[in-house]
């Protein structure tokens, strides 16, 4: 699963005369939309807050871990201290990505029971990851970026990828992992097969104004972490859209960051 520029997909369309019977309906395509806005908003925030407390060296040395959750239409970024027994600082956000200042607050506290929970399932997930999924790897120049989201019944552990990599946007080797109540993981997800980076051109006579990649039959749709991933980097490199090849459904996925929307649509 390789980006090319546009042109270099033509070729695909002689395998999508026959239209699949089972195209998904628009609100599962909505569906797919709201939880990359989870993502994106909890995963931006994380970018934004780490960003902020690492200016500041007297907290920076004291670093140990993050945690992200929602409440009264805030997300909040709560920093722990080197033991993790502690909130040392936290950041607040409105629910609506870039929208107004964050607050933020340098208090050395317990962690809240919601807080003490998420940090308990979350290090229970992972935990099991790394005693059952030693597979998992992650490519040079890139890290891991774990996304924890609360259900009402179930937690949600998207592993999706980061870089400092300029001209990167770095989509493929990406998890979810779905845990009950207790933090044990009932079922999990790989969605790529492979690392599929958008590489950008550092040069104009190149520059690329949308990409596209093919999924495998067992990930029939575009999917939540697609879209987080390239709502984060896209702004960076100019870029409005990216296209997905659907081999399950013999169709193509389109994103569009102006409007926030999927589209089913042609090559």
């Amino acid at each position: 699963m390789t980006y090319f520029i546009r042109s270099f997909f033509i070729f695909l369309a002689f395998g999508m005369n026959a239209q699949s019977e089972s195209l998904p309906s628009q609100q599962k395509l909505d569906s797919i939309v709201q939880e990359a806005d989870k993502l994106y908003a909890y995963e931006w925030a994380a970018w934004q807050a780490t960003d902020l407390l690492m200016q500041q060296n007297h907290l920076k040395a004291q670093y140990g871990g993050y945690l992200v959750y929602e409440k009264n239409d805030s997300i909040y970024v709560s920093f722990l201290e080197n033991n993790q027994e502690k909130v040392m600082a936290q950041y607040g956000f409105s629910s609506a990505a870039g929208q107004g200042k964050p607050s933020f607050n340098e208090e050395l506290r317990t962690l809240s029971k919601t807080e003490l929970n998420l940090w308990n399932i979350k290090n229970k997930i992972l935990n099991q990851i790394f005693t059952q999924h030693k597979d998992i790897t992650i490519p040079e120049g890139c890290s891991p970026n774990l996304v924890l989201l609360e259900g009402e019944a179930q937690y949600r552990l998207y592993l999706i990828l980061g870089t400092s990599q300029e001209n990167r946007i770095p989509l493929g080797n990406d998890y979810l992992f779905v845990a009950d109540q207790e933090g044990k993981i009932s079922h999990w997800r790989k969605f790529h097969n492979t690392f599929i980076p958008i590489d950008i051109p550092k040069t104009d006579e190149q520059k690329i104004s949308s990409a596209m990649h093919s999924h495998v039959k067992t990930t029939p749709y575009i999917t939540a972490t697609d879209i987080c991933t390239f709502r984060l980097y896209a702004p960076l490199y100019g870029l409005d859209h990216f296209k997905v090849y659907s081999s399950a459904l013999k169709t193509v996925f389109e994103y569009r960051l102006s409007d926030n929307r999927i589209l089913i649509t042609d090559l």
